[in-house]
């Protein structure tokens, strides 16, 4: 279903309607609340884990000019979503040996 990003907000952040862990509740939530405060006729396509990392698809909103920082709040979140637990949120920051 490809939900506005308003209506997909409430809906599986409520029902927890996605195919993410809760840990990763608070990391979504910021990202469709910072999308929305730049465009909400975004529309969310899927969100999903993959290789141990977020995914967000979306089909681009009406205000073009603000593409490039939608695109970059995903690219951020996603690079978050790294060192963050899926299942518990906490910081899993892996040390190089």
């Amino acid at each position: 279903m490809r939900d506005n990003i308003k209506n997909y907000y409430k809906r599986a952040l409520a029902n927890n309607d996605y195919n993410v862990g809760k840990g990763w509740n608070l990391l979504v939530g910021k990202l469709c609340k910072d999308i929305i405060a730049l465009d909400d006729s975004v529309r969310v396509l899927q969100v999903k884990q993959k290789f141990g990392s977020l995914r967000f698809y979306y089909r681009a909103g009406k205000k073009s000019e603000c593409r490039a920082e939608i695109t970059n709040l995903v690219c951020l979140a996603e690079i978050t979503s790294n060192e963050t637990c899926e299942e518990c949120g906490s910081c899993t920051i892996q040390e190089m040996r």
